[in-house]
């Protein structure tokens, strides 16, 4: 089995209230992707960032049951993931993944906080061990990987996604 990174989708937090971070209030309302993964990624990057204290060790596997600390007594709202840019006007802060801010005219740099090209979400290509080594999956790895490609992403996509390769 070969593996090859691509790209990477960051995700982050969106307000339509708020220009700065350090303006979130106590007590404001956070809604983050309800589904098990999405969750869990949402929530550790809020404790990342300090905004809540996760149990020891669940990392992307947390739940809101997870949390042990919330000083700051943030509302965390679990929502479809398709819904949480359409939540901007109802929310104080939106856990948004990357590609769907777009739905709601948002880019990556729009957001107060947000991952960036080390996020552990990447877009790989994975190859059965039976073709690992098939010269069809070499060339579009040469491709995939080339400067034209890289460039091309990084003028469509204007930070929106991140090419992850050298």
């Amino acid at each position: 089995m070969q593996q090859f990174i691509v790209l990477a989708w960051p995700s982050g937090l969106y307000s339509n209230r708020y220009k700065n971070i350090n303006d979130i209030p106590d007590g404001a309302t956070i809604s983050i992707p309800q589904d098990p993964s999405n969750n869990g990624r949402a929530l550790d990057f809020l404790a990342q960032h300090g905004f809540i204290k996760l149990k020891e060790g669940v990392g992307l596997s947390a739940t809101k049951k997870d949390i042990i600390e919330n000083k700051r007594n943030f509302k965390i709202v679990e929502l479809d993931q398709g819904m949480s840019a359409k939540s901007l006007d109802d929310v104080d802060l939106a856990f948004i993944l990357g590609g769907y801010q777009t739905a709601v005219g948002l880019h990556l740099k729009d957001a107060l906080l947000a991952e960036d090209s080390t996020s552990e979400f990447i877009g790989v290509i994975t190859t059965r061990a039976d073709n690992q080594n098939d010269e069809k999956i070499e060339k579009l790895k040469t491709v995939l990987h080339s400067p034209d490609v890289k460039k091309f992403i990084e003028t469509t996509f204007e930070g929106d996604i991140i090419p992850v390769f050298e």
